[in-house]
């Protein structure tokens, strides 16, 4: 019962070093994540983008949101158009919508 072959190259009768091992996947995954652990750097902080606020419904570049009692902070950053439908809020704060740099309809 052998765990591991070996490869033998050359002559006939002597014993060669095992064939090297191939990287697991989870090594190459882990790896991976532990390049964003830590304190983030730049290519890190580029991959975390908010999500849709919970009473919103976000496609790739417009948000729709409903019965909305504030305005969220955090939408996804390809938001051009942004649309609120039987929302409570009264007045929209300056610089209310200044962390969308694409939305061009409200």
């Amino acid at each position: 019962y052998r765990t591991r072959s070996t490869k033998r190259i050359g002559r006939p009768g002597r014993r060669m070093a095992p064939a090297p091992r191939r990287s697991s996947p989870w090594l190459v995954v882990l790896a991976l994540a532990l390049t964003c652990a830590g304190p983030p750097p730049a290519d890190c902080r580029r991959a975390r983008q908010p999500r849709c606020p919970a009473s919103c419904t976000c496609t790739k570049d417009n948000a729709l949101c409903e019965s909305a009692g504030l305005i969220p902070r955090a939408f996804p950053p390809d938001v051009i158009s942004l649309s609120f439908v039987k929302s409570e809020f009264t007045e929209i704060p300056t610089e209310s919508f200044i962390h969308m740099p694409a939305l061009h309809l409200l």
